[in-house]
């Protein structure tokens, strides 16, 4: 009789203990640790913010404390702040707390690195120092960039009035240090000089610029009936304004 009643208990056990043994199993191939839930549940938190904020990026590094402890993989993540990035590629550190069961809460600092994902011009021909940004010259495609959007030039065209200012390869991306505004006169170039009067006359004299320019420029000029050396503000490619 007792053997009997132990073959029924044991019965009764076996169900559960295969279904322990299932999940004991499953956990083992997934073989999931803390920190890979860690890295999870942070990769989710910041890709969502950049999506909700309107911003193309995605989540291409997680640095965690190498002394990270090891706490238990049912233990709670949650951020200290909200999340609210700035740009899509940034290098940002946030704080999580994690709660195990039966210990005291612990803040853990994390290191994410982002990139963005955006439309850029690139280059279909290797191009030299001092050439005009002409359309044909790039192409625009979607690229992924480890910086901010601000250092790429990303606008739908091309800027008139700038050119090169280093060489750009073949397949290279236009960035901002890449450009300058376009040289608006040279040296020996032929301008209008006005001389402005605190009592509101304007003299009009014809010069000679001393070196290059660009808009916006204080250059050196000569004035060619007196051969006054004068500086003076560029305003357009051929009007000087002394004051």
């Amino acid at each position: 009789m007792i053997k009997h009643r132990n073959t029924i208990l044991s019965l009764a056990v076996l169900p559960g203990l295969i279904m322990i043994l299932a999940g004991t199993l499953r956990a083992m191939s997934v073989g999931e640790t803390f920190r890979d839930k860690m890295e999870r549940i942070i990769r989710s938190d910041v890709e969502s913010a950049l999506k909700a904020a309107g911003l193309k990026g995605e989540v291409i590094g997680i640095s965690l404390p190498r002394n990270m402890p090891e706490v238990a993989l049912n233990s709670q993540i949650k951020p200290v702040l909200k999340y609210i990035p700035e740009k899509a590629a940034m290098r940002t550190v946030l704080q999580y707390t994690i709660i195990e069961p039966g210990k005291r809460p612990e803040k853990v600092n994390a290191i994410v690195q982002t990139v963005a994902k955006i439309y850029g011009w690139v280059a279909v021909v290797p191009l030299k120092r001092g050439d005009d940004l002409k359309p044909g010259d790039f192409r625009r495609e979607m690229a992924t960039v480890t910086y901010r959007e601000e250092e790429y030039y990303v606008d739908d065209q091309l800027l008139e009035g700038y050119e090169l200012s280093t060489r750009l390869t073949q397949g290279q991306m236009l960035q901002f240090h890449h450009i300058k505004i376009k040289t608006a006169v040279k040296s020996g170039d032929p301008v209008m000089i006005y001389f402005r009067r605190s009592s509101g006359l304007t003299l009009i004299s014809p010069g000679k610029v001393r070196r290059n320019g660009q808009i916006g420029d204080m250059i050196p000029v000569i004035a060619t009936v007196t051969g006054k050396r004068l500086r003076g503000r560029l305003v357009s490619p051929g009007i000087v304004v002394v004051e």
